[in-house]
């Protein structure tokens, strides 16, 4: 728990060199788009094929030329110099795309909402905006030494839904757990990837942090406004990359955003630390169920929804912790 609290210029430090690496990032974005945009052609494109259009015979000239004939030359040009106008449009796009998502990140990095520092006091499990908890709370007593801090959060996952395997120790999650990507709809709760935020008080930035949030909306093509579940109002604008979908017990059997994967002992996991709103690396110690010798492919229903796992949170102090199911996702390295 030591490192948690530690914070300070370690902390500052890293988010420093983040963000200079965006800015790097960003920079390099801008200068290829105003390369290619230079040596695209795009302007003695356009005017090439106004040149065609132009030249383009009239009705009169048709009948008089032999009709189709006459317009077959041209209109090779003109499909040539409309498929290369579209080819370089094409590239100009991927590239601003590209320069806005890092420009993203550094408005994150540098405008996001201060962080509220007693996130990890707060008692959230048993709050109605986050539905029943299957587990009592724990007391604020039991966490021993740096009670109040919570462990770190040098966690990383990935977006996606439900799976249907039983996750095995050795497993690479990334790999065994099955995605469903499919559009998440209002009130969805996710584990969302919260980017670091500066305090101005004291200057210091927060590590980032997957924390507990709600869909709030759909943004076409691929982005989501999600809200804080832990502060009202507080809303985010992102994609599925910084997302991962929580198994909704509330959802009929049927539906696959009430199916989740079970994962065995041994298993790295991000699972939301008792009485926060925040995920936290883990070890699986006893799952909601036990697993036969061979594993084979499981699915955990809404009637098993309840269920909770035993799990080891890193840093500590080797404690073992009861968390609900659907609040335990797939770990990724990176």
């Amino acid at each position: 728990m030591e490192r948690r609290r530690a914070g300070g210029m370690g902390s500052r430090n890293s988010a420093s060199s983040e963000e200079s690496q965006y800015w790097a990032q960003a920079v390099s974005a801008i200068e290829h788009f105003v390369a290619l945009h230079a040596h695209s052609g795009a302007s003695e494109q356009v005017l090439h094929i106004n040149r065609l259009i132009a030249d383009f015979p009239t009705d009169e000239q048709l009948e008089a030329g032999g009709g189709y004939k006459a317009i077959k030359p041209i209109k090779s040009k003109f499909v040539t110099g409309l498929e290369a106008l579209r080819d370089s449009a094409e590239k100009e796009v991927a590239a601003i795309d590209a320069t806005l998502e890092h420009l993203e990140i550094l408005i994150a990095l540098r405008d996001a909402p201060v962080q509220d520092t007693k996130r990890n006091k707060r008692l959230r499990l048993n709050s109605p905006a986050l539905g029943p908890s299957p587990t009592p709370p724990i007391p604020r007593s039991s966490l021993g030494p740096g009670a109040g801090t919570g462990p770190p959060a040098h966690a990383h996952s990935h977006a996606g839904g439900a799976g249907m395997v039983v996750v095995g120790k050795n497993a690479n999650a990334k790999r065994q757990h099955q995605q469903h990507v499919e559009r998440l709809e209002p009130g969805r709760k996710v584990a969302f990837h919260q980017p670091q935020r500066l305090d101005p008080e004291n200057g210091e930035i927060s590590e980032s942090q997957w924390i507990l949030a709600i869909v709030k909306r759909f943004i076409p093509p691929n982005k989501y406004e999600v809200e804080d579940a832990d502060e009202e109002g507080v809303t985010y604008t992102t994609t599925m990359t910084s997302l991962i979908a929580l198994p909704d017990p509330e959802a009929p059997a049927s539906s696959s955003s009430n199916a989740f994967p079970e994962y065995a002992p041994g298993v790295k996991v991000l699972g939301m630390f008792p009485d926060t709103t925040v995920f936290y690396r883990s070890t699986i110690v006893e799952g909601p169920k036990r697993y036969p010798a061979g594993g084979g492919a499981r699915t955990v229903s809404s009637a098993k929804a309840e269920r909770s796992y035993r799990i080891k949170f890193e840093d500590d102090g080797g404690q073992i912790r009861i968390v609900p199911a659907h609040y335990v996702v797939a770990f990724r390295d990176g």
